[in-house]
């Protein structure tokens, strides 16, 4: 399975608590499908779709929902990994990161594929600095604990170090911490599986559309502020195929 999966394995369990660890050969393979294939899967969709891009990170970033999202998302990863790291407790260090990458690929690249392939320059540029940036950043943050697959990454995304292991560690960047947006997207989140669960129930697939989906609020000031997120109701329209989302 590979020295990094062994590695993440090991440094995720009990024994570097020194507590006992019954191994499991299905628990290695989950690692290596639902971290390091994930990984790398998105590291060669952003290949492809570069190639002959001149991709060049820049500020201000891009203002695009998803990636503000994304962007927030790896914050809050980066604080949590860093102050386990400072405490010397590697195993909440490590957990973090496969709930990111699966975030990273089943949600923001889920949601990001057309607008890499969008024939908006603008659209398409921001997506894919978006996607070089995390992918940069992300590869430092697991390069401790698996230091040949994040190398093998950050030097084929053209990183400016000869080994990502010369790299500084990443800085929280305060411009970039959105808890209110973290937040709201896993409300958005939970609205989409609770209409997907519909949908299964009465037995409407998603390819079908559908006219409306009702939103109910407890209170009027979250009705209201809930009123002017347009651009995360653009996103439960899109994965659930409705016309409208109405309050």
């Amino acid at each position: 399975h590979g020295a990094d999966a062994l590695r993440y394995y090991l440094l995720s369990s009990p024994v570097v608590e020194a507590e006992a660890l019954n191994f499991s050969e299905k628990d290695l393979q989950t690692i290596v499908r639902g971290l390091l294939n994930l990984l790398w899967n998105v590291k060669t969709f952003y290949v492809t779709y570069a190639e002959g891009v001149d991709v060049v990170l820049a500020k201000p970033r891009s203002m695009h929902v998803l990636d503000r999202w994304l962007f927030a998302r790896f914050q809050a990863v980066l604080a949590e990994v860093t102050t386990a790291m400072d405490r010397y407790e590697l195993a909440h260090a490590t957990r973090p990161l496969r709930a990111f990458v699966e975030d990273l690929s089943t949600w923001w690249l889920r949601r990001s594929r057309e607008r890499m392939k969008s024939e908006n320059e603008f659209d398409r540029l921001d997506a894919l600095r978006t996607l070089r940036e995390i992918l940069e950043e992300t590869s430092k943050l697991i390069a401790p604990f698996m230091p040949f697959i994040t190398d093998k990454i950050y030097q084929e995304l053209g990183g400016s170090k000869v080994s990502v292991h010369l790299e500084r560690w990443p800085k929280i960047d305060d411009r970039a911490v959105d808890t209110r947006l973290l937040e709201d997207m896993n409300v958005i989140r939970e609205l989409v599986s609770r209409g997907q669960e519909a949908r299964v129930r009465v037995k409407i697939p998603v390819r079908q559309a559908l006219g409306r989906l009702t939103v109910r609020y407890r209170d009027a000031a979250d009705m209201e502020r809930w009123s002017h997120q347009e651009d995360l109701f653009a996103l439960v329209r899109e994965e659930l195929n409705i016309e409208e989302v109405a309050m």
